[in-house]
């Protein structure tokens, strides 16, 4: 009797990690807006577009990241290649303890591990400059530097290459 008690309770506990563990999968296959934790640090930092072309601009101050996309590229994807940029590239001052938050890393490396950017399997920054870069080319994404002055907007184009060429991260001494 003792023996199917302990039986029981052992069928009873591998049900148990069975359940919670896919639902730990399932939780991790749910889809996160990036930019959403985005907005958390920054708020009223971001306005989309998602009508003809797509477009996405992140202001964390008077001066703006703007990106701009042709109809045939999905919101989610622009918003992928918004968060890489900002994450990776982006010199704005004021990302320097944004990217330091573990959330903000762990939404980064979950866009950089999706299968549709499997083909650029290579170091985190490496890998998002080659996503930023095959996505560009791809969706003719358009980067560009935006300031407003006296209500009154200014676009400046930005060479999406030659602003991934570099990185911005600081690299922790080893």
């Amino acid at each position: 009797m003792k023996v199917l008690a302990y039986w029981w309770l052992n069928v009873a506990i591998i049900l148990m990690m069975v359940v919670f563990s896919t639902q730990e999968i399932v939780a991790s296959e749910v889809a996160v807006d990036p930019l959403q934790e985005l907005k958390g640090s920054f708020p009223d930092s971001i306005k989309m577009n998602v009508g003809g072309g797509k477009s996405i601009e992140f202001c964390p101050d008077n001066t703006c990241d703007y990106f701009v996309a042709g109809k045939n590229i999905s919101l989610e994807t622009l918003k992928d290649f918004a968060y890489l940029y900002v994450f990776f590239f982006s010199d704005y001052f004021v990302l320097d303890e944004w990217r330091n938050r573990k959330e903000s890393m762990a939404i980064a490396k979950k866009i950089l591990s999706k299968p549709d950017y499997r083909d650029c399997n290579k170091e985190e920054e490496d890998a998002a400059r080659c996503i930023l870069r095959k996505l560009a080319q791809t969706y003719k994404i358009k980067l560009y530097f935006v300031r407003y002055d006296e209500s009154k907007r200014n676009l400046v184009p930005e060479d999406i290459f030659a602003k991934t060429a570099k990185s911005r991260l600081k690299k922790n001494p080893k």
